[in-house]
C-alpha cells in the first residue's frame, strides 16, 4: 500500500506587521569562509499550537534541507524570486512624462 502525502494548500505569505512575533520559527543563514552555514532558532514555538508547530517546523527544515543539499538550486531560486520582486516594482514605479528621474524614496517608504 503506498502511502499519498497529505494535500499542501498555498497560503499568500504574510507581510512583517502582520506577523505573530510571539509565534515564530527563525532560520538564520550565515557567510562562512566555505560558503554559509544554517541554523533554525524554535525559541517561540512554545506559543504555538501543535498543528502550527508541525506546519512552520517542516517547511524550515525543508528550506535548509534544500539550501544545504541543493545550494545552487535554492540560489537561483533566490534569484528567479528577486527577479519577480524587482519586476513588481519596476511596473509599479510613478509615470513622470517630463524626465526618467525615478525617486527611491518612494519605493523604500511602500
Amino acid at each position: 500500500m503506498q502511502l499519498k502525502p497529505p494535500k499542501i494548500l498555498k497560503i499568500k505569505m504574510k507581510t512583517n506587521s502582520e506577523f505573530d512575533k510571539n509565534k515564530t520559527i527563525k532560520i538564520y543563514l550565515s557567510p562562512t569562509d566555505r560558503g554559509f552555514a544554517c541554523s533554525i532558532n524554535k525559541e517561540n514555538s512554545k506559543n504555538m499550537t501543535v498543528n502550527e508547530f508541525e506546519m512552520v517546523n517542516t517547511i524550515a527544515h525543508g528550506l535548509i534541507y534544500l539550501a544545504t543539499n541543493e545550494p545552487d538550486s535554492a540560489f537561483s531560486m533566490g534569484l528567479s524570486a528577486l527577479r519577480k520582486d524587482k519586476k513588481k516594482t519596476l511596473s509599479q514605479k510613478p509615470k513622470d512624462n517630463r524626465n526618467n528621474i525615478i525617486n527611491f524614496f518612494d519605493y523604500y517608504n511602500k
